[in-house]
């Protein structure tokens, strides 16, 4: 009975490693027209308390548009 207890929280203990980095991952935020836009977003998405101030910026090729990934909270 031991041994199945211990091997049940092992598992446990086991999933939640593979788990919690993939809850705490970032997410997309938004296509924003440019830069300076995306920063503000990111800005106000902290000052709200909706993410952490990690923000990621991704540009596109030929384009002025910006891509935002956030830290959620």
């Amino acid at each position: 009975m031991v041994k199945k207890l211990v091997a049940g929280a092992a598992l446990l203990c086991a999933s939640l490693v593979v788990v919690a980095p993939a809850a705490h991952a970032a997410s997309f935020a938004g296509v924003y027209p440019n830069h300076n836009a995306a920063v503000k977003a990111c800005k106000q998405g902290v000052a709200q308390g909706r993410w952490y101030d990690t923000c990621r910026y991704q540009g596109y090729r030929n384009s002025a548009q910006v891509g935002l990934w956030v830290q959620p909270r």
